[in-house]
C-alpha cells in the first residue's frame, strides 16, 4: 500500500491530483485513520487507463489545432479604430 505522496512519485503526479482523483472515482483509494493508501495494483491501473487518455491540450486528440469555437470572449468587443 502505497501512500498518495508515495504514490505521485511513482507516477509523477502531484498528491494533489491524486487526491482530486480519488474525489472524482478515478481512484480507488482506502482511508486508513486519516491517511489515504493506494494499492499498487491500483496505480498501475490507473496508469494504464487514466492516463493513458489524451486530453484536448494533447497533439494527439482528434480536435486538435482545428476550429472548435473558441478564441475570443463574448462581451466586449476590440475597439474599432477608424480607416485613415
Amino acid at each position: 500500500m502505497l501512500t498518495l505522496t508515495e504514490a505521485g512519485v511513482l507516477i509523477g503526479r502531484s498528491r494533489t491530483t491524486l487526491y482530486m482523483q480519488y474525489r472524482k472515482g478515478r481512484l480507488h483509494a482506502e482511508k486508513h485513520g486519516s491517511v489515504l493508501l493506494v494499492r499498487e495494483s491500483e496505480m498501475r491501473r490507473y496508469a494504464r487507463e487514466v492516463m493513458g487518455k489524451t486530453g484536448f491540450a494533447s497533439p494527439l486528440h482528434p480536435l486538435h489545432g482545428t476550429q472548435a469555437g473558441g478564441g475570443k470572449r463574448k462581451g466586449k468587443a476590440a475597439p474599432v479604430t477608424p480607416a485613415a
